[in-house]
This record gives C-alpha cells, sequence and structure tokens, in this order.
C-alpha cells in the first residue's frame, strides 16, 4: 500500500511540473533602440512591471541593443510585446502573425526642409546631394526615400543621432535638406524661428502611429488581458513617458491590423525585411476579397433602402419599413 502511494505521489508531481513551467513562461517586451539602455529602462520598464501586476504572469523588458540587434531578433520572433512604427507592426503582421494591440493617438507626418536660402525648390533637385536624417530603418528617412523610385538617382544620407542634430547639421551646410516629423519640427518651432532660416520643400501624408504588437505566443486571453491594461487609468499611467515622448501626451488608443496596413512595403529595400511573393500574392488575393465583400455588402443596403422606400410609399400591410433595413 505504501509503494502504491508513493507511486500514486510521484506520478501526480511529474504531471504538475510542466504545467508549473508553463505558467511560468517570461515575455520579452521591447522598443526600437532610440534611446540609451538608461533610459530605456526608464520607459519601459514601468510597463513591463504594469503588466506583470495586472495579467499575473511574467514580462521584462529587454533593451534591443543597436538596429542590427533589433532587426535580427525581430526577424527570429524573440519579443513578445513590441512598441514601434507602423512600417514594423505591418511586417510583423505578414510575416509573423503579430497582433497590434494599442496604439499612440494621432498620426505620423514628416517634412523635408532647405535652408531659407537654398536654390533647391522640389524633392527632384535633390539626387546626389546629402540629406541629414536618422538611419533606416527609421520611418522618416524611409518614407523619403521611397519618393525616389530610380536607384541611381538617389539622394545620399548623412545619418546624425537625433532628429534636431540632423537639422543642426544641415543649418551649418553639413547637408541640403534634412527630415524632421511634424510633432519635433512643432515643438523646435515653438518661436518661429525655423520658419525664418527654412522653408519646407516637401510635407508627408499623414501616416498610422506607432503603436504596440504582441506575437502568436501570446493567447488570446492573454492579448486581451493585455490591451485592456494598457487602455485602463493605471494602464496610461504606466506608459505616461512613452506618451509625453511620442503621442503628445495624450491617451493610448485600441487599434486593429488595417490601421498599420500596408506600411511594411516601407521596409522592403532594408535587409532581412523583405516579403516573399507567395505572401504578397496572398495579401493580394485578401485585399480583393475584401473589396468585394464591402462593395457587396453596400448593394445589399442599398438594395434595402430602395425596398423600404418602395414599400413606405405603398404602405403595404401598414408594416413598418424600419425593420427591412435593420435586418441587412
Amino acid at each position: 500500500m505504501k509503494n502504491l502511494i508513493k507511486q500514486i505521489i510521484t506520478a501526480t508531481f511529474i504531471f504538475i511540473l510542466p504545467l508549473a513551467g508553463h505558467s511560468a513562461e517570461t515575455y520579452i517586451l521591447t522598443s526600437a533602440p532610440r534611446e540609451s539602455v538608461e533610459d530605456g529602462k526608464k520607459q519601459y520598464e514601468p510597463i513591463a512591471e504594469f503588466l506583470t501586476q495586472a495579467t499575473g504572469q511574467t514580462f521584462i523588458y529587454e533593451h534591443p541593443g543597436d538596429w542590427l540587434s533589433y532587426s535580427k531578433k525581430m526577424r527570429d520572433d524573440h519579443y513578445d510585446v513590441v512598441l514601434d512604427g507602423p512600417h514594423f507592426i505591418s511586417w510583423r503582421i505578414v510575416m509573423l502573425n503579430h497582433t497590434p494591440i494599442v496604439r499612440l493617438d494621432g498620426s505620423l507626418q514628416f517634412l523635408l526642409l532647405v535652408n531659407k536660402d537654398s536654390a533647391i525648390k522640389s524633392l527632384n533637385e535633390l539626387t546626389g546631394y546629402p540629406i541629414c536624417s536618422l538611419a533606416a530603418p527609421n520611418m522618416a528617412t524611409l518614407s523619403v526615400q521611397k519618393l525616389f523610385n530610380n536607384p541611381m538617382q538617389q539622394p545620399i544620407l548623412k545619418e546624425a543621432k537625433s532628429f534636431k542634430s540632423a537639422f543642426n547639421d544641415m543649418r551649418d551646410g553639413k547637408c541640403q535638406a534634412s527630415i524632421l516629423p511634424v510633432g519635433i519640427y512643432n515643438r523646435m518651432n515653438k518661436d518661429g524661428s525655423i520658419d525664418k532660416s527654412t522653408k519646407i520643400i516637401y510635407r508627408s501624408s499623414p501616416m498610422a502611429q506607432q503603436g504596440i504588437s504582441v506575437s502568436q505566443q501570446i493567447s488570446p486571453d492573454l492579448r486581451n488581458q493585455i490591451s485592456n491594461a494598457l487602455l485602463s487609468e493605471n494602464g496610461q499611467l504606466a506608459t505616461r513617458l512613452v506618451r509625453k515622448r511620442f503621442g503628445g501626451n495624450k491617451n493610448m488608443l485600441a487599434t486593429n491590423a488595417k490601421e498599420s496596413q500596408g506600411y511594411f512595403h516601407l521596409l522592403s529595400d532594408y535587409w532581412g525585411f523583405d516579403v516573399p511573393q507567395n505572401k504578397l500574392k496572398a495579401l493580394a488575393v485578401a485585399e480583393v476579397a475584401s473589396l468585394e465583400t464591402t462593395a457587396l455588402q453596400a448593394a445589399a443596403l442599398e438594395a434595402a433602402i430602395l425596398e423600404a422606400k418602395a414599400l413606405q410609399a405603398s404602405d403595404i400591410d401598414n408594416k413598418p419599413v424600419t425593420s427591412v433595413i435593420a435586418a441587412q
């Protein structure tokens, strides 16, 4: 009998052990390498600690090092919770089955500036001349580079450590133009000094804001917990430094895959981030199907409205026509 009890206890322990290991899984949170290790900890460790407290799971912040390491680890699906630009979010959706959950409020927009006394008036005139900006794959830089379709007729990128230093380098004559996000431009131009000394030769269309996506290692239930937590009052408090720096101090908002759709194309010339043809064809087919579905829905709604108007005109059986529209 004693041996039987020992066997039961041992079997139970062996069965429970892997379950305990699963529940103790650690999830890695990171962001693009735009700050030092120390500054990264200040901004993102509070978010990891908050998610740990809010979900009962373990989240840790990992500084990505540099762009090379960040890119490689991203492609290897190393990260579980990532905050960065819509071009990376879009690529992870397509290639790694990530799910976007929240984003910063507003949109991204970029300006290309030259000095006031510059003879350059358009983009085409910058071919072969240096432009000061952050290194690719920064979205501001990629979005401007994509405007030059001919690979043999490109401006020369002079890398800077920050947008402010890129602008100052242009003012000092080290390059012909510089790229600034609208938000940074507005902060630097509060006294109107930039308007007096420079001119804008290109303004991009508004683009999707930065956001957070989660990997497929995170279950749907945990994903919902993370999203709800970040959108809560305490979640907004945990992300306050990130929101102040990148989002004008406005609250985080819920998001979906459609808001980042297609931005992966900005990364097509950046090594390691090309999307295979079979993936592109599948996306094209899905997009056509989506458009067809939307068209069918619109046609059905239009038919329902016409039917409702006809019923209303003839007053058939005195039945309310609103039910016809509601049924569609």
